[in-house]
């Protein structure tokens, strides 16, 4: 009898030690972390702005971290069934980092996927990993990655027939010809309008599209700006001055004569209705500025910043571009900005040696210009292999910083954040 209590104690201690040690193991956590992008952010194959991008993520998106790195300056999360690495600087975060488990393991796309394809449907797959874009353009933003060898069904083409209309896990996209292979079916079969799909006539009619196309002010000086922006639901396509666009957006204008602007959608029933928008310019077009400004007013304003400023990154809204070739100033200066700064940073320098100035946007290629307090010229175009700028000031000194963002093509004008840090993690 009281071998049998004996063993009974035993076992009981070797459950309470088995229970104990599964609560010690590490894993991920439940409910994990949520956290927030403050503007388009990369989502990356691992912790580093070296890697691979796997997709990109708009602004204001909530997502789950599931856990981080040893620095917990990155943070993995999954977006559109992809699982990745962001940058824990573009993020806010609701809830304890420390909480979360620490791993090195890089994120990667999905293995490719089988999509519901009707039968007699043009099929396509990509031959690497391949980018689906909002419209037929590497300007537009970036939805998805669609993993090589996926096959997807086609469903239009653009107009030069380079792009073409596909849909993925329930989405629907533009990816580069060049870049695909054709499963079955023929491209060159498919119109600039995307198919019906073969799916059983439902009673249902079209919801009818709402368009908003509007303008700051519709009468300007010459060379006086403006904006136009869009708002357009079901539709299958939108264009802005025949290019395409997402369904929400704006376009600054500088118009030196009086100039339609005109915004094009494609129905879900296949219709193609144009609102135009008429500019009226009054007297004649002022000669062009060919140099910067440094006596002119600031577009965006400006800001007084003394070393160890909260908080940091400081962060301000700023559309790229101008009328002002840059590359006068010679070296690695080159982009388009305007005549007058866009940004004055007047800097109280004190226990950090570094200041640094970087621009973020997720549409296009911008360029940072800068006039250092002694009045010397700082100028970047691409950085952490990004075609983000990037300008450091070692050893800074106090005075004004005269900021230009420009856009590295003419005529493009890009909205994103201008950030200004003493903490050498911050970059694009």
């Amino acid at each position: 009898m009281q071998h049998r209590s004996k063993a009974l104690n035993l076992l009981i201690v070797a459950l309470l030690l088995a229970s104990l040690l599964a609560a010690a193991l590490p894993t991920f956590a439940q409910g994990g972390v949520q956290v927030t992008t403050t503007s388009a952010l990369r989502l990356r194959a691992s912790p580093s702005t070296s890697s691979a991008i796997l997709a990109t993520v708009p602004g204001g998106t909530t997502l789950t971290a599931t856990a981080t790195n040893a620095a917990r300056t990155w943070v993995v999360v999954t977006y559109n069934g992809i699982t990745g690495w962001m940058a824990v600087s573009f993020l806010s975060v609701n809830g304890s980092l420390s909480s979360l488990p620490v791993t090195n393991n890089a994120g990667s796309a999905p293995a490719p996927q089988s999509q519901n394809i009707p039968a007699g449907a043009v099929i396509v797959a990509p031959t690497s990993n391949l980018r689906m874009r909002s419209g037929p353009g590497t300007n537009n933003p970036i939805i998805v990655i669609i993993p090589n060898g996926t096959q997807v069904q086609a469903l239009a083409v653009n107009g030069d027939r380079t792009w073409v209309q596909v849909t993925y896990n329930g989405q629907n996209g533009w990816v580069a010809r060049q870049y695909i292979r054709v499963i079955s079916g023929n491209l060159d079969s498919l119109t600039g309008t995307p198919q019906q799909s073969q799916q059983p006539q439902q009673s249902q009619q079209p919801q009818n599209p709402n368009i908003a196309f509007t303008a700051t002010t519709y009468n300007v000086t010459a060379g006086q700006c403006l904006t136009l922006s869009w708002n357009v639901s079901n539709v299958r396509e939108v264009y802005y001055q025949g290019q395409g666009v997402t369904g929400q957006g704006s376009q600054q204008e500088c118009p030196t004569t009086t100039t339609t602007y005109v915004l094009r959608v494609i129905t879900q029933a296949g219709q193609t209705i144009d609102t135009p928008i008429t500019i009226t310019v009054t007297g004649a077009p002022q000669p062009p500025t060919t140099q910067l400004n440094l006596s002119g007013s600031p577009n965006y304003g400006s800001t007084n910043l003394t070393s160890g400023f909260t908080p940091d990154p400081f962060s301000v809204n700023i559309t790229s571009g101008g009328t002002v070739n840059v590359s006068y100033l010679g070296g690695a200066c080159r982009g388009y900005a305007t005549s007058n700064p866009d940004f004055q940073v007047y800097y109280t320098a004190g226990a950090f040696s570094m200041l640094r100035f970087y621009f973020v946007s997720g549409s296009g290629d911008t360029t940072l210009v800068i006039n250092a307090p002694n009045g010397s010229w700082w100028c970047n175009d691409d950085s952490y292999g990004t075609l983000n700028p990037t300008i450091d000031f070692n050893n800074p000194q106090s005075g004004r910083y005269d900021v230009w963002v420009g856009s590295y093509s003419a005529g493009n004008y890009l909205s994103g954040t201008l950030r200004v840090t003493e903490i050498s993690s911050n970059h694009p």
